[in-house]
């Protein structure tokens, strides 16, 4: 799944020794760096010169709920992807509780509030049984890359991704396809197919129940879906916009009780967003009117029913984005976002919705320089709740968040 994108824009420039003016200025990113002074007003080695105008990592990585009184969200802290919090909601208030190291995060489940699971890339588990965390050991096999984790309950939890370097015939290697399961007990790897000779992946899975749980995959170029019906896989195909042969899924979702896809014409940053819905049969492509915004990457999708899906994701250069369907197309929806926070940056990466008026969304977000030649910016959680009529960002104490206006 995509987090992020750094973007540095390299100027011959330098801050000055006091660090120029200490308050914010809500002017662009152009305007700012014009204002530095140039290399021959300074003297000694120039530091680094430079804006960072997006989060190499948005601090908000993932979302699960059983409800909208059960709501966990997992942030990883600024500047670190190995250590990590994770903030719950009952329906009344917010509170924080500590992860133990992980590296790279990817996702999390939780079934109950006394079962949590977080997954980080590298095979590594940690599970949550309402008053401490364990690591937890999956089946041994070589070279694995975790991509996602889902639950539909205490005995239904998945993880899928992929092992790389597999050996193949005439000295070479590949990846294959790769599925966890976990039936109350204990772990199992579950076969999976791999279409493609030598490149196969496993990127989202979303478990309804113990007799319906989907897949994403990429085979090649070409992205599919699996199906478990509590017995075999089923596959299918995804259809393809005009002129984009290549389709794959970045993120699974419900609208209702109608499955959702959201994804990108040729890979994962580097093409059109393309939005799927499930018709019984097939996938079917919905339209989206945000013209303008068709190098972005969505990457969650929630629905209260199948007339009201949201969907989050980032511009590939790195700025937030958010659309919503209600019934035709999906729009662009305009996300406030405080002054001091730099618009041209940041992600959204998970979205759940429970009903018209409780909708949640999460990602990253980055403050404007304090001052124009200042590269030192911090990267903020933001959390966002519509209610039915507006978004309103959230504050969780404990978590570096982005504030409501005043």
């Amino acid at each position: 799944m995509a987090l992020g994108v750094l973007v540095v824009v390299d100027v011959a420039v330098a801050a000055t020794a006091d660090g120029g003016s200490s308050h914010h200025r809500s002017v662009p990113i152009s305007d700012r760096l014009d204002d530095c002074p140039t290399p021959s007003a300074l003297s000694g080695p120039l530091p680094h010169a430079g804006v960072n105008i997006a989060t190499s990592s948005p601090t908000f990585l993932a979302m699960t709920a059983t409800g909208p009184n059960d709501l966990w969200v997992l942030a990883a802290e600024p500047g670190d992807t190995a250590k990590g919090r994770l903030a719950h909601y009952d329906g009344r208030s917010w509170s924080v509780l500590g992860v133990p190291k992980i590296y790279a995060a990817v996702g999390i489940a939780a079934p109950a509030p006394d079962d949590v699971w977080v997954v980080g890339e590298s095979r590594t588990i940690l599970h949550w049984n309402g008053t401490a965390w364990s690591h937890v050991a999956l089946p041994r096999a070589p070279g694995v890359e975790l991509s996602a984790v889902s639950a539909s309950g205490r005995d239904n939890v998945w993880i899928v991704g992929h092992r790389y370097g597999v050996r193949l015939p005439a000295n070479s290697v590949g990846s294959h396809s790769l599925a966890y399961h976990f039936d109350g007990q204990r772990w199992s790897i579950v076969p999976t197919p791999n279409p493609d000779y030598s490149a196969n992946l496993l990127t989202d899975v979303m478990a309804v129940s113990k007799t319906y749980t989907l897949v994403a995959g990429i085979s090649g170029q070409d992205g599919y879906t699996l199906q478990w019906d509590g017995r075999a896989w089923h596959k299918s195909l995804l259809p393809a916009p005009a002129h984009h042969p290549h389709v794959s899924i970045t993120g699974l979702g419900m609208a209702g009780i109608q499955p959702w896809a959201v994804g990108q014409t040729g890979g994962p940053g580097f093409g059109n967003p393309v939005y799927l819905k499930w018709t019984g049969d097939l996938w079917q492509l919905v339209p989206m009117d945000a013209i303008d915004y068709n190098t972005a990457t969505p990457q969650s999708i929630s629905g209260a029913t199948p007339f009201d899906v949201w969907a989050a994701g980032a511009l590939n250069g790195g700025q937030i984005v958010l659309t919503h369907f209600t019934g035709h197309a999906f729009n662009y929806v305009d996300l406030p976002l405080p002054a001091d926070v730099e618009p041209d940056a940041g992600d959204l990466t998970a979205v759940l919705a429970f009903s018209s008026t409780d909708v949640w969304v999460v990602g990253g977000a980055v403050t404007r320089p304090i001052a124009a030649c200042d590269p030192n910016q911090r990267n903020l959680s933001l959390i966002e709740h519509w209610g039915g009529h507006s978004w309103t960002p959230v504050r969780i104490p404990g978590i570096a968040t982005v504030s409501p206006p005043g």
